[in-house]
């Protein structure tokens, strides 16, 4: 990517979270993540709490979520 070519500074970085119930599916999203240098993954979780606890801890731009996992997951939502 570069330096902007008006500014002269770095491009921003994306943060990216993400959230599946299946171990494989986060494990390839973290090995692809240093491909895309403008993309930097600051947090998994495997359910629905952990994902909460993520986001507030972190603040993603992105979060790169399964839809589909199982609704027990969510557990109870404060």
């Amino acid at each position: 990517m570069g330096s902007s070519p008006k500014t002269g500074t770095s491009p921003t970085v994306i943060r990216v979270l993400t959230v599946d119930d299946h171990a494989l599916i986060r494990e390839g999203l973290r090995r692809s993540s240093p491909i895309q240098k403008d993309m930097s993954l600051v947090g998994e979780a495997s359910n629905g709490r952990e994902a909460i606890e993520q986001f507030r801890s972190h603040r993603p731009d992105v979060t790169l979520m399964d839809l589909q996992m199982p609704r027990n997951e969510w557990g109870s939502m404060p």
